[in-house]
C-alpha cells in the first residue's frame, strides 16, 4: 500500500529549499512571508522543552506550484 516511489519527503531548512531553485539560503529566506502566506512552507517544532526550536519545511510539489503561479503572473523568482 505505501509505495515508497510515490512518497514525497519534506525539505528542511532554507538551504535545502534554496538549493531546489538554485538560490542562496539568504535569497530564498527573504521570500519567507510570501511563502508562508501561500502555504508553500510551514514550521515544525523539533526537540524537547526548553530547547525546542522551529524548523522551516516545505514539500517540493508545493514549492513547484508556488513557482508556477509566480511565473504565470509574470513575477521573477
Amino acid at each position: 500500500m505505501n509505495d515508497p516511489i510515490n512518497q514525497e519527503c519534506a525539505l528542511e531548512g532554507w538551504a535545502e529549499i534554496g538549493k531546489m531553485f538554485g538560490m542562496a539560503e539568504s535569497t530564498i529566506a527573504l521570500r519567507r512571508k510570501e511563502l508562508l502566506e501561500c502555504g508553500a512552507v510551514f514550521y515544525i517544532l523539533r526537540g524537547k522543552p526548553p530547547k525546542r526550536h522551529k524548523i522551516i519545511c516545505a514539500f517540493p510539489s508545493m514549492l513547484k506550484l508556488w513557482a508556477q503561479k509566480k511565473t504565470i503572473r509574470g513575477d521573477r523568482l
